[in-house]
């Protein structure tokens, strides 16, 4: 073989290498962590906006309610789940604050101190611009809620928020007592991070996990048995939910 096909085929093959790696180096970066806080531990994973997509899957809109028929239908429109959890706060697997999907709303927003999901507020909504805008944690105090349906493609309204602009609502510093939780945040970047409590911690030490993975907003989604989290290939816990969160690859 003469000098100008090995180097050839040695470029292709180096080309073809790093290709590879950067494939599975993207895929790499969604990994299920943990970490332990004062009084627990936080499983959670860390999803880049340019690789991942976020999505609401809600009994109201006639969608499934269960891991596995998320998973199902996310194959099927070729964007594979790639992590899941319980969405936002329902009751009778019907939501309980603001829901809008595509052109529809299925839930009115709710006045932030109606106190209608915990004895802390105000409560928190994760919306998507139109067009496949940009996602959002906002205090509902300050939300637009004259525009809602013209502004957003996704919306749903939950828990309570627990940071804005990097800081801690003051309202949480001052709560007491222990649940188990989940919440998502978004960093400055515009990557997620969403994490579930894996035993009963203090919203503020839950807060303080999303300012120490420098999240500028994030909010509380649920609380309690609700609470569960699945990756394809895991284990899928038994029931329906009002509400799915998934994280699908672009």
């Amino acid at each position: 073989m003469n000098k100008n096909k090995t180097n050839f085929y040695f470029t292709t093959i180096l080309l073809l290498a790093i290709l590879l790696a950067s494939s599975i180096g993207a895929f790499a970066q969604l990994t299920v962590s943990n970490v332990k806080t004062r009084t627990g531990s936080v499983t959670y994973v860390v999803a880049p906006q340019s690789t991942y997509d976020i999505d609401i899957f809600a009994k109201e809109a006639e969608e499934p309610g269960d891991f596995a028929g998320v998973e199902q239908r996310c194959a099927a429109a070729k964007h594979p789940m790639v992590f899941a959890m319980n969405g936002g706060k329902c009751k009778g697997l019907k939501p309980m604050g603001l829901l809008i999907k595509g052109m529809n709303k299925y839930k009115d927003f709710v006045w932030p101190d109606d106190k209608v999901f915990f004895t802390i507020g105000p409560s928190a909504i994760f919306a998507r611009g139109r067009d496949n805008g940009p996602y959002s944690i906002t205090a509902a105090n300050k939300f637009k809620v004259n525009d809602d349906l013209a502004t957003y493609q996704l919306a749903v309204q939950s828990g309570a928020i627990l940071l804005t602009k990097g800081f801690m609502n003051p309202v949480i510093t001052r709560a007491t007592g222990t649940q188990v939780c989940n919440g998502i945040g978004i960093k400055p970047n515009g990557d997620f991070v969403l994490a579930i409590a894996d035993s009963k911690i203090s919203l503020r030490e839950f807060a303080l996990f999303f300012q120490e993975q420098n999240c500028d907003n994030a909010m509380l989604l649920d609380e309690g048995d609700a609470c569960k989290w699945y990756v394809p290939g895991g284990q899928k816990k038994p029931g329906v939910m009002g509400e799915v969160l998934v994280v699908t690859r672009k």
